[in-house]
């Protein structure tokens, strides 16, 4: 039986790059634009996190009540498993895709297996349309009217 090879932690993937050449740094993580990049993705990952959790508790408010649920109650519990899953999937898309601008060309190549995380986020946000949770919500908000119940909502 062979053993794989153990891969080496995303992270280390920046601290081996070399930096932009114009940038006259030593290193790519001396670089401020590659920091504030990764700063970025950051905020919106733990932005997306505290929403997770929001619509985590509402879905197990709702699941708590069992066949009693009501579906005002469903209702209540559906802006925020949305908008949980609007951020999330914007956040999971966006995420993906600059993790290249940030590592460089190089990341590119199959070896990484970074191109298999951008492929997997999009995936699963086709699955389930985003601009439909967007419009539960745009209409949720002005109007205080609960989306329409679906295998999807």
């Amino acid at each position: 039986m062979r053993r794989r090879r153990a891969r080496r932690s995303r992270p280390a993937h920046t601290r081996d790059l070399a930096p932009w050449p114009a940038n006259g740094l030593g290193n790519a993580v001396d670089d401020p634009h590659i920091l504030a990049g990764y700063g970025h993705l950051d905020a919106n990952l733990r932005a997306v996190q505290l929403l997770a959790d929001e619509a985590s508790r509402a879905f197990s408010d709702a699941d708590a009540a069992g066949l009693a649920l009501t579906s005002a109650e469903r209702g209540r519990a559906a802006p925020a498993v949305s908008a949980a899953k609007a951020m999330s999937s914007r956040t999971a898309t966006e995420t993906t895709s600059r993790i290249f601008e940030l590592t460089g060309a190089r990341a590119m190549a199959r070896t990484s297996g970074l191109d298999r995380f951008w492929r997997d986020a999009r995936t699963l946000t086709l699955h389930d349309p985003l601009v439909y949770k967007e419009q539960d919500l745009g209409t949720f908000r002005p109007t205080g009217k609960h989306p329409q119940i679906t295998t999807y909502s």
